[in-house]
């Protein structure tokens, strides 16, 4: 179901747009919010990390060493969380993390 997550996506409203690419294949666009959160180790953040949240539908099977790509930055896809909602967060790296 959509539960319109379309409009929540939209990057003429509030989302972004980006390109999802499987390791071989065409690249698909795939609207998302990119966001950045703290890793934390023992209490401390240790570190900041990038995630991508957009529909489970857009991203299917997205798994390591998938990537992706918002704008200019181009980013390596570690771990897909689905929630179950039809949502997903895919837990990006850059060259920096």
């Amino acid at each position: 179901m959509n539960y319109g997550l379309d409009a929540f996506f939209n990057p003429i409203e509030f989302g972004q747009e980006g390109v999802y690419l499987p390791p071989t294949g065409a690249g698909r666009v795939c609207h998302g919010i990119l966001e950045w959160g703290d890793i934390e180790a023992g209490g401390d953040v240790v570190s900041r990390r990038p995630f991508w949240v957009t529909k489970t539908s857009c991203v299917p099977g997205a798994f390591r060493d998938y990537s992706l790509k918002v704008g200019a930055q181009l980013f390596k896809i570690t771990q897909h969380l689905q929630d179950g909602t039809g949502i997903s967060r895919l837990v990006l790296q850059t060259d920096a993390c």
